[in-house]
C-alpha cells in the first residue's frame, strides 16, 4: 500500500507480469486529489532511459501522484480504475493497449477548491490502442495516434490533442474529439459537442449523429469531407470563418444548399 509520502522510483529495467484472474497490483488510500495544486512527484516514477519496460495484466489504483512512464515502455491489459490518486501520464514511444481508464476525476467536494478536472490518460506523444475510457471527468490527451479506442460518459473532452484518432467510439461525453490532426473511420453520438477541430484539422469518414452539435470549426482551413453528419439538435456544423472545407458530406436531406445552413 502506497501512503501519501511513499514513492518508487523505477531506474532499471521494469517487467510486470500478472494474468486475467490475478493481476499486478500497485495501490494507495488517496482519496480523489485537489486539482488546483500542481504534482509534487510521482508515485511510482519510470524516468527515462535505455532499460526495459514491459506491464501486463496490472492493477493501478488511487495513488497520491500517480504514474509516469518516462521510457519506451509497452503497457497492455491493465486497469486504471480511478475513485482517487492522480492520473497516468507516459512519454513517447510508450504504447497502451486493451487498458480500461474509468472514474478518473478530481475533488468536487464541497470547499475543494477544484473543478475536478482530471485527465485519465496524458502524455507527450504515446500510442494508445484498443482501449475503453469511461465516466473519467477528460478522458486522453496529446497523443501521437489513438486506435480503436471507445469513449462513453466524460464530463469534459473525451480525447484531444491527437496527431490521429482513427476508428473509434465516442458516445455521451461533453466534447467527443479536439484538436488539429486527422481524425477518421470514428462514430460521435450523443454528445454536446462530437467533434472542434482546429486549424488545419481534418476529419473524414465519420458519422456524425445525434449529438448537439456535430461539428465545430474554429477556421483555419480545416476541412471536413466524406462524413454522414445529420440528426443533431442544435447545428450539424458551426465554422468560425469562411475558410473551412466542407467537401462531400451527407446531410441526411437532399438539398445540400439548406443542410449547409443548418
Amino acid at each position: 500500500m502506497f501512503e501519501n509520502d511513499a514513492k518508487l522510483v523505477l531506474q532499471g529495467g521494469l517487467f510486470v507480469e500478472g494474468s486475467a484472474l490475478n493481476p499486478v497490483v500497485f495501490a494507495g488510500d488517496s482519496p480523489y486529489r485537489f486539482t488546483t495544486a500542481g504534482r509534487l512527484s510521482n508515485t511510482i516514477h519510470v524516468p527515462g532511459g535505455a532499460a526495459g519496460c514491459s506491464i501486463r495484466h496490472a492493477r493501478f489504483s488511487r495513488l497520491y501522484e500517480g504514474t509516469t512512464i518516462g521510457r519506451a515502455c509497452v503497457i497492455e491489459d491493465s486497469v486504471f480504475p480511478g475513485g482517487g490518486g492522480r492520473e497516468l501520464v507516459i512519454s513517447r514511444g510508450v504504447v497502451v493497449r486493451r487498458c480500461l481508464f474509468s472514474n478518473i476525476r478530481g475533488d468536487t467536494s464541497s470547499g475543494s477548491g477544484s473543478t475536478g478536472y482530471m485527465r485519465a490518460l496524458s502524455g507527450f506523444g504515446g500510442v494508445v490502442e484498443d482501449c475503453e475510457f469511461r465516466d473519467n471527468y477528460a478522458g486522453v490527451s496529446s497523443m501521437s495516434s489513438i486506435l480503436r479506442c471507445r469513449f462513453t460518459g466524460h464530463t469534459d473532452i473525451a480525447a484531444d490533442g491527437a496527431s490521429l484518432i482513427q476508428d473509434c467510439y465516442f458516445g455521451n461525453n461533453g466534447m467527443g474529439a479536439s484538436g488539429s490532426g486527422l481524425i477518421q473511420n470514428s462514430v460521435f453520438v450523443n454528445n454536446t459537442v462530437g467533434v472542434w477541430i482546429g486549424g488545419g484539422g481534418i476529419i473524414q469518414d465519420s458519422l456524425i449523429v445525434n449529438n448537439s452539435v456535430g461539428i465545430r470549426s474554429a477556421g483555419g482551413q480545416s476541412v471536413s469531407t466524406r462524413n454522414v453528419i445529420c440528426g443533431n439538435s442544435q447545428w450539424n456544423a458551426v465554422a468560425a470563418s469562411t475558410s473551412v472545407a466542407m467537401i462531400g458530406n451527407w446531410w441526411g436531406i437532399r438539398d445540400a444548399s439548406v443542410a449547409a445552413f443548418e
